[in-house]
Order: structure tokens, then sequence, then C-alpha cells
């Protein structure tokens, strides 16, 4: 049980009827006052954030959706007062990942060096889960979403942080927030493509922005073969895991980031149940350079009229312009420009 639930449970057990907030601080080494509470009557599950007025920005945007609200109510009037931010689950079908969202968003706040900081802490976090709750709602991703997050995961671990630092690693995971590829470096893109079976003879392209590399910033297609059946290799929560702990023994900040896009990609720690079934061993990886004549489409090439399109490209209609799998010396160069 997390901090935030076992307060709940106390409050709880107290049994007091009291109309109104009833709270416990946690985070108590937080410089921002941060409490776990339930609304009475009805016990509705909440956090309290409490800051100087002076520290909530112009016309502030609240987070609102379904699963949560945010309100402020003023704890002393006034633009020298302050300020009680207050995050309420309003839907109790949502309880299970309000309780992971509650967690993790106080984790983060506490992290905080003020109140202003804590605020931008908290606004930002809570636009993430946002964008979760309104994509998956109480869903898990489905088996052909876990493969592509694997994927991505394995090149995050195996190819980027041996040779860069991990706040630049984890900075450059694009794919949870839409870009058009799913690792963007200064001087590079990486798109992913993850396959199952024992012979794949495609892979799938979902926009017409994927294949297009940036200006002055070439492009690799990376496919993956993955064995989803594997009685050896880790699985989706084992992955996160062993990634969460190597990115944050070198840098805690980054650790914040990757969970944030970890969110933005639909994981969330509590439907690890969900995802211990399959494991995962990587069969192979080839590198491809997208450049002029690669068989794909674009923006650029496609007929008048067509707005968007998805399609399928043959691997070995790729094999001309395969590359040695890996980032050397001289990529790095490149990359880092």
């Amino acid at each position: 049980m997390t901090e935030i639930e076992s307060a709940w449970a106390q409050i709880a057990e107290e049994g007091r009827a009291k109309p109104g907030w009833h709270a416990r601080r946690v985070r108590l080494n937080s410089s921002c006052d941060i409490r776990a509470a339930l609304l009475c009557p009805g016990e509705t599950p909440a956090v309290l954030f409490s800051v100087s007025a002076q520290a909530i920005p112009h016309g502030a945007e609240y987070p609102d959706c379904v699963g949560f609200t945010v309100e402020a109510q003023p704890i002393v009037p006034g633009p020298t007062g302050s300020v009680r931010l207050c995050l309420v689950l309003n839907e109790p079908r949502y309880r299970d990942v309000f309780g992971t969202l509650a967690e993790d968003v106080a984790s983060v706040v506490a992290n905080a060096s003020g109140d202003s900081h804590a605020v931008r802490l908290l606004l930002g976090r809570l636009h993430t889960w946002q964008r979760f709750v309104t994509e998956y709602g109480t869903g898990s991703l489905s088996e052909e979403a876990q493969t592509g997050l694997v994927a991505e995961l394995m090149f995050l671990e195996t190819r980027m942080l041996p040779v860069v630092p991990a706040d630049v690693a984890v900075r450059s995971w694009r794919g949870p927030y839409g870009d058009p590829h799913d690792m963007e470096l200064p001087g590079h893109s990486f798109e992913i493509k993850a396959s199952t079976g024992r012979d794949p003879a495609t892979f799938r392209v979902s926009n017409l922005d994927q294949l297009e590399p940036g200006a002055n910033r070439p492009l690799t297609l990376v496919h993956v073969l993955l064995d989803g059946n594997s009685e050896s290799g880790p699985t989706l929560p084992e992955m996160v895991h062993r990634l969460r702990a190597a990115i944050a023994a070198t840098d805690p900040a980054a650790s914040i980031d990757f969970d944030a896009s970890l969110i933005a990609a639909g994981y969330m720690d509590a439907h690890a149940r969900f995802y211990t079934e399959r494991r995962y061993l990587q069969r192979s990886e080839r590198w491809f350079d997208v450049r002029e004549e690669f068989p794909r489409l674009t923006r650029a090439t496609v007929p008048l009229g067509v707005g968007e399109a998805s399609y399928t490209v043959r691997l070995a209609d790729c094999a001309a312009f395969e590359r040695p799998a890996g980032i050397g010396t001289d990529d790095m160069n490149e990359i880092a420009a």
C-alpha cells in the first residue's frame, strides 16, 4: 500500500463524519504542504496541496476530466494569502487509477524547490495524467501496444543509455507523446518498429510522417523482432522496474521524466498484474537508413487530396538500405550535433 493509500485508510478508520476535509500530511520532507484527504460526507479520496496565492500563475488552466478534478480553494484570502489546490476523485470507477495518479503526483511535487515550482510540477503532471485518462480510461494496454512499448524500452536501455546521459536519453523518447518519430536526438531520429512471429514479412507504418526525416536530421528505422512467449525474457513490468532503477541511479530527475513518459505511453504500475504472463526476448534487430528511394509514403509523395494514410512495407524491399546495428563513434558525432 502506498503512503497516500495508507493515509486514506487511516482517516477512514477514524470514522469522522463531520462534513468537509479530513486530512493527514504526507511527504513530510517536501517544501510544499501535501495532505491525503477524504471529503465527507461520502469519504471521497483527494490530495490537497497548500501553496501561496502568488505561486499560482495568472490564467492557470486546471485539468478537468473524467476521473479527477482540480479546484483552487482560498485558505487565506487575498493576493498575498494562501490557496489549497484540491485534486479530487470524481468517478468511483476510476478509484484504482486515481490511487496511482495521486501517489505519482505527490511524489513529483514533493521534489519542488518552492511553491511556484510545486505548482508548475503539479499542473504539468496532471496534464500528462489527463491525456492518459482521456485515451486509456481504466483499461490496460493491448498486446500490440505492449509489444511496441517493449521494443521502445529495449532500444532505450540497450542503445541509448550506454552512449548518452540518462536525461538526454529519456528526453529523446518521444513516441509516447505522438511526435513523428519514437526517438529524437539533436542530430538523429529513430523510428522503432516491432514485430512478433517467426518470420515477419512486413511492418506497419501508421501515418505519413513516420518515415519522413526531419530537417538536417537523418532517420534510421529500427525493426525489432520479438518473441512474446519467451520463457527467459523479462515481463513488461520487470523491464520498467529495471530501467527505472538504472535511470534513477544516475539521474533522479530523469527518472521523474521517465515515469511521465510511461504514463503518456499508457503504462501504469497499477495495471502491472495484466502484463505478467508475457515474457519478451529479442530475436533480431535490423537497422535501415531512411533516405531517397526507401519504400515509403510521405506527404510530398501521396496524390493530392490524400490527407492521411497507414500502410505496410515489405522488409525484403528495405534490404538495400540496411546498415550495421548500433550507435558507434561516428554516429555519436552526428547524434550530438
